[in-house]
This record gives C-alpha cells, sequence and structure tokens, in this order.
C-alpha cells in the first residue's frame, strides 16, 4: 500500500471501481509491435486491388477492439466523455490506420522504418482526434 492510497478519502470500494487509466494498463494481446507490422507487410504485398480492400478491411476489422482502446485512450487524456466522443475518434484512429495502409503500399521503405505499426496510428491520429475533441468541449457559439 502507497502513501498515496493511505491518503484517498474515497472508501476502498470506490477506489477499486475507478476506470483504469491508460498508463495503469498493461499491454495487451494485440500489442504486439512485430505482429502487427508482419501483418501490415503482407497486406501492403497484395498486388490485385480488390484482394488488397478485402485484406485492409479485414485487417482494419480484426483490430477493430484496439482502435476503439486507443480511441478511449485519446478521450481520456483529452479529458472528454468517451460516452459521447468515442466513437468519432475510433472514426479517426481507423482512417489513420488506413492512411497507414495506404502509404506502406505506395511507399515500402515507409514501413520498413517503423518501429510500431500501432505507435504509429495512435501518435498519428493523436492531433487530429484532439482538434475534434477540443471542437467538441467548446462551448456553443464559439468559432
Amino acid at each position: 500500500m502507497t502513501d498515496r492510497t493511505l491518503l484517498d478519502p474515497r472508501p476502498q470500494r470506490a477506489r477499486a471501481a475507478r476506470p483504469v487509466r491508460a498508463v495503469d494498463e498493461g499491454p495487451q494481446e494485440d500489442d504486439d509491435p512485430g505482429a502487427l507490422r508482419d501483418e501490415v507487410a503482407r497486406v501492403v504485398a497484395i498486388e490485385d486491388d480488390d484482394r488488397y480492400r478485402a485484406a485492409v478491411s479485414a485487417l482494419l476489422a480484426a483490430h477493430a477492439t484496439q482502435w476503439r482502446r486507443n480511441a478511449a485512450r485519446l478521450c481520456r487524456t483529452n479529458s472528454v466523455p468517451a460516452a459521447q466522443h468515442l466513437d468519432d475518434v475510433a472514426a479517426i484512429v481507423v482512417e489513420t490506420a488506413w492512411e497507414m495502409l495506404e502509404r506502406s503500399r505506395r511507399d515500402p521503405a515507409y514501413l520498413r522504418s517503423m518501429r510500431s505499426c500501432l505507435a504509429l496510428v495512435v501518435s498519428t491520429a493523436r492531433p487530429p482526434g484532439r482538434a475534434l475533441l477540443a471542437s467538441a468541449a467548446a462551448p456553443p457559439g464559439a468559432g
């Protein structure tokens, strides 16, 4: 037990029920940066456009939980309720992942330069997500 825990005025039950913060979350099973990069490399190597589009859709759908989890982190980081904005931010994260796939297909050096596809998606989605959330948090009539 830490001093912070001892000094927390909330009852034990409330402390235990608090939502997990992004910094408290452990690694998830789909957080393996090498595995996602290997999947992306396999998808972007497909030359047939119809098969490529199907593979992109399958990859984005397979990682839907990861994209939503990243979107929830962006909502928490920007102090906005995920219940209201999660779908919009998740759409930005998915769009960013799609753009990463498209760029990797056009430029194979781009994919090889990535240490982590997931980190790239999150860091690239952060500014547009922040802009959306800032506009959502602005009072009506501002702007």
